[in-house]
């Protein structure tokens, strides 16, 4: 799922219906994120992206280049057109997955939840349903993070897979393995962090072994040399560590609220079989 461009997607959309209908970009971005649960900092780029399609729009078929003017898409406003909604919405950070380590690589936006509220329709209290309510959409944010780790966890697989493969070809050519360890690790300090990727390339170093490779663990000034950043093998790293950061991040996550939604689950048995709060809801 790529956010950014389903942001870009909103924002074209309201940069369009505000060239060709007037309609205002404030109540338009307001609307959609009412209808797409995008929390706070999503509205911010919806409203960053908009203006900018709208400028560049006017931009290329006016003859004044000079000063240009439209009324622009305020994100505080478009905030407050939908401040009826609950401010814990707006809590979450979004998926954007930025290089930092743990909760903060999976920033990840609550997602459009459509809770079944039939089951509220008799004896439970308003303030039950809306627990009710919140909870099942926790739990779908929940599947949608485990999801997450799913398809990281494979993406690590196939990285490490890539790495392996990487390995295979330059020890075939006879180079060390111990200064392609080295130079990984080397690689690795400046970005990721050098336990996880030592730890995968002694696994790879064992598994090479283990298929009879001939693997020279001699270390010689070739792994002392400039990083050359666009070397393939350490794409392949940046890959293995961006996914197992996000598998990380995203599993404290999923702890996290699954304690929260326990907690939640218990207050609402409690409050539903209230005989006064019962009473309340009839």
């Amino acid at each position: 799922m790529d956010i950014t461009q389903d942001l870009k997607k909103h924002a074209y959309k309201v940069a369009q219906s505000f060239l060709s209908d007037k309609k205002p970009l404030n109540s338009s971005i307001a609307s959609i994120a009412n209808s797409n649960s995008l929390n706070s900092e999503m509205i911010d780029r919806v409203c960053e992206f908009a203006n900018q399609n709208v400028y560049l729009s006017i931009f290329n078929k006016t003859q004044d280049k000079s000063n240009i003017q439209f009324p622009k898409a305020d994100p505080n406003m478009v905030k407050e057109i939908i401040s009826n909604l609950d401010t814990s919405d707006y809590n979450v950070p979004p998926l954007d997955f930025k290089k930092e380590p743990g909760v903060s690589r999976v920033r990840i936006v609550a997602i459009k939840a459509a809770p079944d509220t039939r089951r509220f329709a008799f004896g439970m209290s308003p303030d039950v349903q809306s627990k009710q309510a919140k909870l099942d959409k926790l739990k779908t944010f929940i599947s949608f993070l485990q999801d997450i780790v799913e398809k990281e966890s494979q993406n690590a697989e196939l990285a490490s897979e890539d790495i392996l493969k990487e390995a295979k070809g330059i020890i075939a050519d006879g180079d060390s393995y111990a200064d392609l360890a080295k130079l990984g690790c080397r690689y690795a300090k400046k970005r990721h962090g050098v336990e996880k990727v030592a730890s995968l390339l002694t696994d790879i170093c064992k598994n090479l072994m283990w298929q009879g490779f001939d693997v020279n663990k001699e270390i010689t000034k070739v792994s002392s040399a400039p990083l050359n950043e666009d070397f393939s093998f350490f794409k392949h790293i940046d890959s293995y560590c961006d996914a197992i950061d996000k598998v990380a991040g995203a599993q404290e996550m999923i702890n996290n609220l699954e304690k929260t939604a326990g907690s939640w689950k218990k207050e609402i048995l409690i409050q539903a079989n209230s005989p006064e709060l019962s009473r309340r809801g009839k």
